[in-house]
């Protein structure tokens, strides 16, 4: 099974694949004059080191997380200073600070509600 969010045409940015140990999730941001791009989350603790993207190409940055079913935002750290929001997501949530975090939902709607 895989779900993403597609906004552009290609692969969505963001894929989930459920597998037995829960959901392999591909989050992926085109950067090209990034020098770094971290992912920052609720499921990492919001940590700006803890999941650090790969340079895949001359301007694509991609990581897989394994990620349980779940409600989750997000966004990525470019070069340690700048937050930005995934330009494919289609959902978002305001962060109490007056910024917005990308939404994300992991696993089948007929899983758990919501």
């Amino acid at each position: 099974y895989t779900a993403g969010l597609p906004r552009d045409q290609g692969q969505p940015p963001v894929r989930a694949l459920l597998t037995d140990t829960g959901r392999s999730v591909t989050f992926q941001l085109k950067m090209p004059e990034a020098r770094s791009v971290h992912l920052v989350g609720s499921f990492n603790g919001w940590s700006p080191r803890a999941d650090e993207l790969q340079r895949t190409g001359e301007a694509t940055w991609t990581i897989v997380l394994q990620l349980p079913a779940g409600h989750y935002e997000y966004a990525f750290l470019v070069d340690g200073t700048t937050l930005v929001l995934d330009p494919h997501g289609e959902f978002y949530q305001d962060d109490g600070f007056g910024n917005r975090n990308n939404m994300l939902v992991v696993g089948n709607i007929h899983e758990a509600a919501i």
